[in-house]
């Protein structure tokens, strides 16, 4: 059930608009309900489509990565319902050719309740999804990122590893926690993706991190939809009710 002070995260990476109808219909099934939209893989022509359908009630926040004499481009779009004032937003990674990007907004959700919102979009290559020293070194980057205050952080997106690299396990390693282990995610991807690579099925490749520090309680989900060949995450956050302190009458 959505309650009327839920913030509900949707992260999807939204592979280029490849389905853009199915996807257009299915963000227009959760837009009345979700409070940001994390996409990865947002392309010009995406985001544009993206716009019209989001741009009414909600405020877009964009980076693009061209990374140096890499094949890869890195487009990810944070979309916040208005009304949620956005403090501040930074772009990470930029400083590591061979890893991804990353896109924070600092959100104030009430008085005194603030959220980190980081949208990630991992390097892609090796295929193999495992560790290498640019993903080793792009999980300490995002952690750094959000190491110098105790503020409630969600990392979510895809990140492109297993989850059996150790730059999944540096996440609960920093004292996050890692929902896709958490709720026993059986899989974040679908028959689209096997379907082009059936000598490599991948189970997972999208993740949600979460140091709530007790302020929020949560709960997550991922739907089984074929819009993208990543399945969306769904993250809903409510404002932890306040821990009473009995007071002892002399």
């Amino acid at each position: 059930m959505h309650h009327k002070n839920d913030f509900t995260i949707m992260s999807l990476n939204v592979w280029y608009g490849e389905l853009l109808g199915e996807l257009l219909a299915y963000i227009t099934s959760k837009k009345d309900s979700v409070s940001a939209f994390c996409f990865q893989e947002t392309d010009h022509a995406t985001l544009q489509a993206l716009d019209e359908l989001l741009g009414q009630d909600f405020a877009r926040h964009h980076m693009h990565k061209n990374a140096a004499g890499e094949p890869e481009q890195f487009y990810v779009a944070t979309y916040i319902r208005h009304g949620i004032p956005v403090t501040s937003t930074t772009n990470l990674l930029e400083d590591i050719p061979k890893a991804g990007a990353g896109l924070v907004c600092e959100l104030q959700l009430s008085p005194g309740k603030a959220l980190r919102l980081v949208n990630v979009h991992g390097q892609p290559q090796p295929g193999h999804k495992l560790d290498t020293p640019e993903r080793i070194a792009q999980s300490q980057s995002l952690l750094r990122s959000a190491a110098h205050d105790d503020t409630p952080t969600v990392f979510v997106g895809d990140f492109n590893l297993l989850p059996e690299a150790h730059s999944v396990q540096l996440f609960s390693a920093a004292g996050y926690r890692n929902l896709i282990d958490d709720y026993s995610i059986a899989t974040t991807r679908n028959e689209l993706a096997w379907q082009r690579y059936p000598d490599n099925k991948q189970l997972h490749a999208d993740y949600a991190f979460t140091r709530l520090n007790n302020l929020f309680n949560y709960d997550f989900s991922v739907d089984d939809v074929p819009v993208s060949d990543h399945l969306p995450l769904m993250l809903t956050l409510r404002h932890a009710p306040p821990l009473h302190h009995v007071r002892v009458l002399e």
